[in-house]
């Protein structure tokens, strides 16, 4: 008798294990070249991360459309417009204008790089961009809070980390600079439809100086992520 009863607690505890993995919000990555310094699925490990990987002509195991429409966010990383087709494009505008977050990261393939007029991407977008915009900073940018927000609550910023290369982007009307790196806008938010966009326009590139932290390394990195997840995603869980 005991020993049935042990092997219903068993089975029980992990039935009950299963159902909460299961219960893990989901965020899409579209996952470019330079995606892997961001470090996501380190900074969010209570999200479930479906990965569909870019190959410079084509995105990867892109989600069904009721996958991608029940995920919490978005994030296109280093990603070519052009990667997307047209139905795809219209897909990705569709969840964000429904009330699903979306999160831009930069990359040598990306923003004006990489076609996001010509696609329509640009449109999500709280910035304005330009065709040859990731600049080069020799000696780097530090992070600077621009505005109080609850993206950089518990973000220490007393010993900045450093950016060197930053796509230089203008703010469209209505958005709002969250952080700069020294006088350029770095991270960026704004609305599009119902949902939220945030554009991050540094990039994991770059070789630090002597006593210089590369955001990429900096241990305030994952709670910015994570901050920018609660941010983004739709309040009351899926759309």
């Amino acid at each position: 008798m005991v020993r049935k009863i042990v092997a219903i607690l068993v089975c029980l505890t992990a039935s009950h294990a299963a159902v909460v993995a299961q219960e893990k919000p989901t965020a899409v990555v579209f996952f470019g070249v330079y995606t892997q310094w961001y470090g996501f699925e380190k900074a969010l490990p209570g999200y479930t991360l479906k990965v569909c990987n870019a190959n410079s002509e084509r995105v990867e195991d892109f989600p069904p459309v009721k996958d991608l429409l029940t995920s919490r966010f978005l994030v296109l990383s280093d990603v070519r417009g052009s990667e997307f087709t047209e139905s795809q494009v219209k897909l990705i505008k569709s969840f964000v204008e429904r009330g699903g977050g979306l999160l831009v990261t930069g990359g040598p393939f990306t923003y004006g790089l990489g076609d996001f007029k010509e696609k329509g991407l640009a449109e999500l977008l709280p910035v304005e961009l330009t065709e040859f915009d990731l600049k080069w900073e020799n000696a780097g940018k530090p992070f600077v809070r621009a505005m109080d927000s609850p993206i950089l609550e518990g973000i220490p910023l007393a010993s900045p980390p450093m950016v060197y290369w930053i796509h230089k982007v203008a703010v469209k009307e209505g958005a709002q600079v969250v952080m700069r790196a020294g006088d350029d806008p770095l991270l960026v938010t704004g609305a599009y439809g119902k949902g939220k966009v945030a554009v991050f326009a540094g990039t994991p590139m770059g070789l630090p100086g002597s006593g210089q932290i590369p955001f990429w390394e900096w241990d305030g990195w994952p709670k910015l992520v994570q901050n920018l997840a609660t941010y983004l995603a739709p309040e009351g869980g899926t759309q």
